[in-house]
């Protein structure tokens, strides 16, 4: 079953068939169960108990925080499998993802999956815990974890270098730094082998030319030859 907070919100019947997809970016559940999930996390937030406001226009699935602030006032959603002995919390860091950085805005990483009586668990179940999956024994294995977060990609420096990090310990040699091409260079040389390029064409064309024009006196020469024997000939 899951729960929402201390609310059912679907029975172990309502979810079909469950798939856990870490190829599938949200999470899907029938409609039914989408439907009960949406409208109990939109009572429990009813004004600022979340400590956030619906945003104009997207049915009250994404929310606007103060700035700075992360969703940990919405509820947990509890997942049991099997017995309900065993149990998974959903995080609202992890049902739900920051659409606009500048704004704050969070918005639900689950959807309705339509007509399909078909529940999916992507990566946004996955997240903050440390999944194994022992293919072997068909089993699964899921913990909570401090897993670090990335919100940026390395930067790349204005001069064209990239810092390249290494593990540090004892006896490692501290970060080193490579020098890359500069956009610029990178431009200069594709301009120079465009050229080089364009060369090498004309000078293949010259030599296609100058062989037809070859070939083309040398059978002017041979028509002349054979009028010329023709010619002896009759005298």
């Amino acid at each position: 079953e899951i729960r929402c907070g201390a609310q059912v919100v679907g029975a172990e019947s309502d979810f079909g068939t469950t798939i856990l997809d870490t190829g599938t970016t949200f999470s899907y559940f029938p409609h039914q169960t989408y439907y009960t999930l949406i409208t109990a996390l939109k009572t429990q937030c009813v004004g600022t108990n979340c400590g956030a406001s619906p945003v104009p226009h997207t049915y009250q699935t994404c929310w606007k925080l103060l700035k700075g602030r992360k969703p940990r006032q919405f509820p947990n959603i509890t997942v049991a499998v099997g017995d309900a002995q065993t149990t998974f919390i959903w995080q609202p860091e992890a049902y739900m993802f920051r659409r606009h950085r500048d704004e704050n805005e969070w918005c639900f990483a689950f959807a309705d999956n339509k007509m399909s009586h078909t529940t999916v668990l992507g990566t946004s179940f996955f997240l903050h815990k440390t999944v194994v999956f022992d293919t072997s024994n068909s089993q699964l294995g899921i913990a909570e974890s401090a897993c670090p977060e990335y919100h940026y990609r390395t930067p790349k420096a204005e001069t064209g270098q990239l810092l390249i990090a290494q593990v540090s310990s004892p006896r490692s040699s501290p970060a080193s730094q490579f020098d890359l091409p500069s956009e610029g260079n990178i431009h200069f040389l594709a301009i120079c082998l465009g050229v080089v390029g364009l060369v090498l064409l004309l000078v293949a064309c010259a030599m296609c030319l100058w062989a037809y024009l070859v070939e083309e006196e040398d059978d002017e020469s041979e028509v002349q030859l054979a009028d010329r024997k023709s010619v002896s000939d009759l005298e």
